[in-house]
């Protein structure tokens, strides 16, 4: 098939509409030649096809990011994948599904002896409450009073809301525990309305980060590679 309206659209411009760059000419000129559209649908394809076959050259096989959720993996290889789950939306949320899927494998053991200090009921979680005062010293860096929330398993978090463009809220954590070491690489989760929103990774300063959230209640929850896990319950981000 011939180009209907000649001299045929260039790879160039094709690939600038591929990009959805295109200049109005090559638009019109689509639109009006089945030959050129046509290329451009071939286009497409081949590049879809390479995007899905290639997504994972640089990304953690499913099984790395499985060790690395129970710790397997060396200090060093840990601190590399922790790097990668901080720029690599699809790889975090792979690992939010692995993290809940295994919380549904796992059994929940029965109280052997009722315990003065009442839980949620639901899958073991830890409640931490919100603390009615904030140290002045939370957040490095941080410029406003934190929330603080504490568990009564000797966890604090601080939560440093602060609004960003587009009426949206970015969050900074940092967990303190007695063992801190424990919640290295620990999985957080932020849920707005039932959804899941953002995941980010507990570093080894105990820090983490969201950013460009939707400026709505919210939960955090907080799961490490041995299941132990906490919840922080519905809170307001932003004023």
């Amino acid at each position: 098939m011939e180009c209907s309206s000649p001299p045929p659209l260039t790879d160039d411009q094709l690939s600038a509409a591929l990009d959805q760059a295109a200049a109005p000419d090559v638009i019109d000129h689509l639109a009006g030649c089945a030959s050129c559209a046509e290329r451009l649908a071939v286009a497409r394809q081949a590049e879809q096809s390479l995007r899905s076959a290639m997504y994972r050259w640089d990304c953690p096989a499913p099984q790395t990011l499985a060790d690395y959720h129970i710790g397997r993996p060396s200090a060093e290889e840990q601190r590399a994948i922790m790097r990668h789950l901080e720029s690599c939306a699809r790889c975090s949320e792979e690992l939010a599904e692995l993290v809940l899927f295994m919380r549904d494998q796992t059994p929940i053991a029965a109280p052997v002896a009722p315990s003065p200090v009442r839980r949620p009921a639901s899958r073991g979680w830890s409640l931490a409450r919100l603390a009615p005062r904030v140290p002045a010293l939370a957040l490095r860096g941080g410029a406003g009073a934190p929330l603080m929330f504490e568990t009564d398993d000797g966890v604090t978090i601080f939560l440093e809301l602060q609004p960003v463009a587009g009426g949206q809220t970015e969050l900074r954590g940092q967990l303190v525990a007695d063992d801190q070491d424990g919640w290295i690489g620990a999985l957080a989760e932020l849920r707005q309305s039932g959804v899941l929103r953002a995941t980010a990774v507990i570093d080894d300063l105990g820090t983490f980060h969201m950013a460009a959230l939707p400026t709505l209640p919210a939960e955090l929850r907080v799961t490490r590679a041995d299941g132990r896990a906490l919840l922080l319950p519905e809170f307001a981000l932003g004023k």
